[in-house]
């Protein structure tokens, strides 16, 4: 695997804006936004293998802070499998705590964090929030054409939410055919003992197509 690691950069540009209530289904729109440089790890860097039938990946996640009560989680997914190995379509955060005026989601297209992978394959323009039991679950597309999104040996840009909620563990799942579940950084409201999903949970998110 070819490394490509920058330094954190003063401004990190951010695709994908939440619109809606967070603690109901809805489609997540495109939107601009910008986030300065003051930013600080306030996690060390999480590297989470995940696995399931032909699916091998890992999901790099971070949080950090401005010491002012504002986070930004950061998300990496690097498909780690051998060539014949699926491709990667879809990743999933749950339960995902936030709030319509606090909470924004994105890709970096600037200089990536150190410690994370530059470049690699945008998201598709649209995520959903899914009310699933145990609170919403964020769903972030690679691939709705039926096309390899994420091959083999290659990597998602970097995804950031910023949120005001401090970080503790919670669910991340790659998927295509198949399901790989780990545990990964996200926000929360307060702390919290938390569960696997189930690969039966996860059914209809393993399909979408537009």
């Amino acid at each position: 695997m070819v490394c490509a690691h920058r330094a954190f950069g003063v401004s990190l540009a951010l695709l994908i804006v939440l619109s809606g209530s967070l603690a109901w289904g809805g489609q997540v729109t495109l939107q601009d936004v910008s986030l300065d440089g003051s930013y600080a790890p306030a996690t060390s860097l999480l590297a989470t293998s995940m696995s399931g039938g032909t699916l091998e990946g890992i999901v790099y996640s971070q949080a950090l802070t401005d010491g002012q009560g504002h986070y930004a989680y950061l998300y990496q997914v690097l498909n780690a499998g051998s060539p014949g190995s699926s491709p990667i379509e879809k990743l999933t955060l749950w339960p995902f705590a936030g709030s319509s005026d606090s909470t924004v989601m994105g890709a970096l297209t600037s200089s990536a964090p150190t410690g994370f992978l530059a470049g690699g394959t945008a998201p598709q323009p649209q995520a959903y929030i899914l009310p699933i039991t145990g609170g919403p679950l964020v769903s972030i597309d690679y691939d709705l054409t039926g096309d390899a999104s994420i091959p083999p040996g290659q990597w998602g840009q970097v995804l950031c939410i910023l949120s005001v909620l401090p970080p503790e563990t919670i669910t991340g799942n790659i998927i295509d055919g198949s399901v790989g579940t780990g545990s990964v950084v996200g926000p929360v409201p307060e702390p919290a003992t938390l569960s696997l999903l189930t690969i039966a949970g996860l059914a209809a998110l393993r399909r979408r197509r537009s």
